[in-house]
């Protein structure tokens, strides 16, 4: 229906695998996410590097590639191995024109990619949090071997997530909060994201064609 009303249907993966059968189901792209991503990696958990070599030699659609993504020379890379571009999230966060309160932004730009968790493991669900007061009790419900998903429900809720974006206060919700964070370290305008991530994208193929 999407695409007989003339839009672009673009199908986020977490596995090659499910890239193909998308792209025999007719869509228009494919975006290919690795395990360093914030949100759902699934519960295989192939890194990007691995992802994007495996889509490039499959995937016949434009082809995006995610998971752990924020410099110009990670940019490079996945054009390097075939991909026709980047989605980047986590790194992302920082940025002023997010309408996210000031203090989630701040927390960001003080964390690093190696703060978050993975959660719901024990139901194939795996997601990438922030490693915060919700995810640990998550955590310790899984330990304990809790599989009733009703015990779950008032941890998981996305408004949860929402408030902590409202309000600042980041101890509660499944906020996803991907390894890119490494490089998401200053508050500033997407704009300048944006110059940077180029910046060193150039440098870096200028390295590449002078070995």
């Amino acid at each position: 229906q999407l695409q007989g009303a003339g839009a672009k249907v673009m199908h986020k993966v977490p596995s090659v695998r499910y890239a193909l059968t998308a792209q025999r189901e007719g869509v228009d792209a494919i975006a290919v996410v690795g395990a360093e991503c914030g949100g759902h990696p699934g519960y295989m958990m192939t890194g990007t590097m691995v992802q994007a070599a495996l889509a490039s030699e499959q995937i016949t659609v434009p082809l995006v590639l995610g998971g752990g993504i924020g410099t110009g020379r990670q940019v490079l890379g996945a054009l390097a191995m075939g991909a026709d571009g980047v989605i980047m999230g986590s790194r992302m966060l920082v940025a002023e024109e997010l309408w996210s309160h000031p203090d989630y932004k701040a927390r960001v730009a003080e964390g690093s990619g190696d703060d978050s968790v993975i959660v719901m493991s024990s139901f194939k669900r795996h997601h990438r949090v922030l490693d915060n007061d919700a995810a640990r009790q998550v955590l310790d419900l899984e330990k304990q071997g809790i599989d009733e998903i009703e015990q779950y429900t008032g941890l998981i809720d996305g408004m949860n997530v929402r408030k902590a974006y409202e309000t600042g206060d980041y101890s509660q919700g499944m906020i996803d909060y991907g390894q890119a964070v490494h490089f998401a370290n200053k508050v500033e305008p997407v704009d300048a994201i944006f110059d940077s991530i180029i910046d060193d994208l150039v440098a870096a193929k200028s390295r590449v064609a002078s070995l």
